[in-house]
């Protein structure tokens, strides 16, 4: 059996549905409509065969399964979040080598 894959926006959702314990409040920190979410959560649990979320007129509690997630979510938000270099190369020139090679593909009828 293959493991269920998620996108980013899907961690996205999940991490900050734990977060807020609220859909609504997750819903504006993430620039969607709170039905939009609820949607996007239901398709997400329908996925991994499994419930996220207990919900409650309080907002919502994370189930055991969420607990582990939300610790890899949360590096995962660290990683993507993280500049791409450190400050001290933003001024610096990057140097490197590149190699290039041709490809004479001639028994193919292409060539290079």
């Amino acid at each position: 059996m293959t493991q269920p894959k998620l996108s980013i926006r899907q961690v996205e959702i999940v991490d900050a549905v734990a977060r807020h314990r609220s859909v609504s409040r997750a819903a504006t920190e993430l620039h969607v409509s709170q039905s939009a979410l609820s949607h996007a959560l239901g398709v997400i649990e329908n996925g991994l065969g499994v419930k996220l979320f207990t919900r409650a007129q309080s907002g919502v509690e994370p189930t055991a399964f969420v607990q582990p997630f939300i610790a890899r979510a949360r590096a995962l938000r660290s990683v993507i979040e993280a500049p791409q270099y450190p400050m001290w190369l933003s001024n610096r020139r990057v140097m490197g080598h590149s190699r290039f090679s041709r490809c004479n593909h001639t028994k193919s009828g292409i060539s290079g």
